[in-house]
């Protein structure tokens, strides 16, 4: 798996910088929102060096089953797939280099 990060670091110390735009890994505001009235652990996978076109940011999200339903919804909403995972839901969204946006939220 280290051979497939290539030069990524985890959790690069620019990437930690609120002004940074990854430490979400939504550009959705309301999502953003939730992330940080939630428990959450956020991982992010990138340059050391400042940001690049090649990353990974994942975002844990404890939710109540009521958060679960709104949360799915949005994440839907915009374009995510969810579906069960390891008695979880994931929501997922597939992008390619010309694509911006990548989101993998787990609840």
């Amino acid at each position: 798996m280290g051979e497939a990060l290539g030069d990524l670091t985890l959790n690069p110390v620019w990437s930690q910088d609120p002004d940074a735009g990854v430490s979400h890994g939504t550009d959705n505001a309301e999502l953003r929102v939730q992330i940080d009235a939630l428990d959450h652990l956020t991982c992010v996978w990138a340059s050391p060096y400042g940001g690049s076109d090649t990353g990974i940011i994942t975002t844990v999200v404890w939710v109540t089953l009521e958060q679960t339903v709104a949360v799915e919804a949005r994440l839907v909403a915009n374009g995510l797939e969810c579906f069960t995972q390891s008695e979880g839901r994931r929501c997922i969204i597939r992008t390619t280099r010309q694509t911006a946006l990548s989101v993998s939220p787990t609840f």
